[in-house]
């Protein structure tokens, strides 16, 4: 994106490989009608970030109401952004599958928000309001998350970047395997963005994306520095809350007995 891009190897949001499983109905899942948060902001300061960036659900899933839709466009400043009202759709594609654990998370994502306007300095753990995210007791699972950090060389233009990091986007969800995307608003040319999947299978297999990789060789072009971190958000059952840690290896777990997700 014109701020910062979603993290998978390098630059924007990735696509992901479409499933070989037919679509799982999250059937026991009633995601909720609502509208995402704006971030407050005071009439002529700059808006810092956006709500998040969730991907449309298949058509057969019940419907989540998606996140507004923004237009970003470069303020007077090279290292401040201003978002105008809504005027066009990010993503028109939906995911061809999703199980039932990861709606119950798009659903609490909906009002996924960073907690200080330092958050592209943050500890990733720190740097969101995870605690206010419910799912249901009996759901165990994790999600694979990548974290991008970066800082704009000086100058770089915004609009090309953008519209890469857009095209990526719509690439990744239509692929499947995205939940959500989110990126803030460079504060003194630091920023941070970061995409949550269904699995870690997803969101490598993003980085033979052809529109992937031509936002990647963008964004080289486009930051003094850039670097990935990688995460897993795991629910515990029994437990309403989700916890972050650091990835290690391997797969995120599915949760007992969910070879049927495995296979998304």
């Amino acid at each position: 994106m014109s701020a910062s891009a979603c993290p998978v190897s390098g630059s924007t949001a990735s696509s992901c490989p479409a499933s070989s499983s037919s679509a799982l109905a999250p059937a026991l899942i009633k995601p909720t009608k609502r509208k995402p948060t704006l971030p407050q902001q005071t009439e002529g300061e700059p808006l810092l970030y956006l709500p998040p960036l969730l991907s449309l659900l298949p058509p057969n899933s019940r419907p989540s109401t998606p996140s507004p839709r923004h237009t970003p466009t470069p303020s007077s400043s090279s290292t401040a952004f201003s978002f105008s009202a809504p005027t066009i759709s990010y993503t028109t594609s939906s995911l061809p599958s999703i199980d039932p654990a990861s709606v119950a998370l798009h659903d609490a994502l909906h009002n996924f928000k960073p907690v200080s306007t330092n958050y592209a300095r943050e500890e990733y753990a720190e740097a969101f309001n995870w605690p206010d995210l419910v799912l249901p007791e009996d759901i165990e699972r994790e999600w694979y998350i990548v974290a991008f950090r970066s800082i704009r060389a000086p100058g770089s233009p915004s609009k090309d970047l953008y519209q890469a990091d857009r095209d990526a986007h719509e690439e990744a969800v239509g692929a499947g395997g995205l939940i959500c995307y989110w990126y803030g608003v460079p504060q003194d040319g630091y920023n941070l963005a970061t995409c949550i999947w269904q699995s870690r299978k997803h969101a490598v297999a993003a980085n033979s994306g052809k529109k992937h990789v031509e936002a990647m060789k963008l964004a080289a072009e486009m930051y003094a520095y850039y670097g990935l971190e990688r995460y897993v958000l795991r629910k515990v059952k029994g437990e309403t809350g989700v916890t972050v840690d650091n990835w290690v290896s391997g797969e995120v777990s599915f949760g007992p007995g969910d070879d049927d997700v495995a296979k998304l």
